[in-house]
């Protein structure tokens, strides 16, 4: 097979595999962008298994210092960078054939130090607190401090090494970039259960890809991702109606424009880019519809949760309530058996307070109204987590039918079989509220 030829496979191989990574990261983008769009925001006490999004503030009591803005963080990371300049000569071949030399000047940074640090810490939004893992999260901080110095500047010697590298400009660059203390947060990722209290967190999971952990908005960074898909797909179009001509020009010294090539490139572009979005719409309502099963799932586990515990804590403070009743009239009874014995002179006085000193230590003392007030606590405590199940059920499939009903997501909704589902109703008469009855 003769080189040119060789050579014209390779480059068109290369071609397509560049263009399969285009369309690849132009779907990575439009995907992740509607995961986010996907999932409904919850409150943070109203967070269940799986993959969740949050909004508040970053809090920690034992938050960290930044090393150059000396801000108290729960994240952050920062280099110190030197300019170098460099004047270098290279040889070149004209149009002609002809060698010739030509001088040019080169410039860049080199990082001469870096850092920085993290520590786990909570989310705080109005119904609560819910701890964060930022291991192996995707960070997207917010600037500290960007400052340039030279030699004259004290900064420029409180970081990094004394020397100079080579070929530089005696000019160094200090950024920083954090999370501070308060400020306002956007999380997506995986929760799970805590190993050391009843309580939800947000940490890394092999199998869920999304873990965010960003000072934007979830308006800006969906902006973002949808930017990237365009990018990727405009970005695709020039390179499949481009590169046959310069692949020609190179290889066969044409300079004739390849219209055919740069059509075959063109189509097979255009036709791999709608498999891999066709399939990425696909995924993802079926993967929208087993977000809307979870969420009914998430639902009856607090319903189950609130007929479980619900009678057993009014049946504690009911026995408390009672005890305490009976507790005080045997004390009673006591002291007016201490009074008719001391007249009698039956017992003496001191044995008879002997006696109602060990009831009362046998029967410690109960603060009704602290047993009465925790039971109110665990009762809204307990109505809120359904009513925040019941709201996130709700928004997922209000999204979920809006989706299906949407062109072109309705084609392949028809495609997957899926059907409309009704919003939350709580009519069935399991799902009743407990009833809370202590007078007696």
């Amino acid at each position: 097979m003769e080189p040119e030829l060789w050579n014209w496979i390779l480059a068109y191989g290369i071609l397509s595999l560049a263009l399969w990574f285009i369309t690849f990261g132009a779907i990575r983008s439009r995907k992740r962008q509607r995961v986010i769009q996907n999932i409904p925001t919850s409150k943070t006490a109203g967070v269940f298994i799986g993959l969740v999004e949050v909004k508040g503030t970053a809090e920690s009591d034992n938050p960290i210092t930044s090393e150059l803005a000396e801000s108290r963080c729960v994240h952050f990371s920062f280099s110190v960078q030197e300019h170098w300049r460099r004047t270098v000569t290279e040889t070149y071949t004209d149009s002609d054939g002809k060698t010739r030399t030509r001088t040019k000047t080169e410039s860049g940074w080199k990082t001469i130090e870096q850092g920085g640090n993290e520590i786990p810490f909570y989310l705080k939004d109005d119904s609560g607190i819910l701890r964060i893992i930022p291991t192996k999260a995707k960070i997207e901080p917010t600037p500290l401090f960007s400052q340039t110095a030279r030699r004259s500047d004290p900064l420029y010697y409180s970081r990094g090494h004394h020397f100079a590298v080579s070929n530089s400009t005696h000019k160094r660059r200090f950024i920083e970039n954090g999370i501070p203390l308060h400020h306002d947060m956007y999380v997506i990722g995986q929760s799970r259960e805590r190993e050391e209290i009843a309580a939800a967190e947000i940490a890394h999971d092999d199998a869920e890809k999304m873990f965010i952990i960003s000072t934007r908005s979830e308006e800006k960074i969906q902006k973002s991702y949808n930017t990237g898909f365009w990018g990727f797909i405009i970005f695709g179009l020039f390179l499949s109606a481009l590169a046959p001509w310069l692949i020609h020009k190179i290889l066969l010294n044409s300079e004739s424009f390849p219209f055919l090539s740069s059509g075959i490139a063109f189509g097979v572009y255009i036709v791999q880019l709608f498999i891999r979005w066709a399939l990425m719409v696909f995924n993802d309502l079926v993967d929208l519809k087993n977000r809307v099963f979870q969420a009914s799932s998430n639902i009856d586990v607090q319903l189950k949760r609130r007929h479980d515990l619900i009678p057993r804590l009014v049946k504690v403070v009911s026995g408390l309530k009672n005890y305490e009743t009976n507790l005080q009239s045997h004390l009673a009874k006591l002291r007016a058996q201490s009074n008719a014995t001391m007249d009698t002179k039956e017992v003496s006085p001191s044995e008879c307070s002997s006696s109602i000193i060990a009831i009362a230590e046998a029967y410690p003392e109960i603060k009704s109204d602290d047993a009465f007030l925790k039971l109110q606590n665990k009762l809204s405590d307990t109505e809120e987590r359904v009513a925040l199940a019941r709201n996130y059920y709700n928004d997922i499939v209000t999204h979920y039918n809006t989706r299906r009903e949407t062109i072109p997501d309705q084609y392949f909704a028809s495609m997957a079989g899926l059907k409309h589902i009704d919003l939350f109703q709580a009519e069935d008469f399991k799902r009743a509220a407990i009833k809370v009855d202590l007078v007696k």
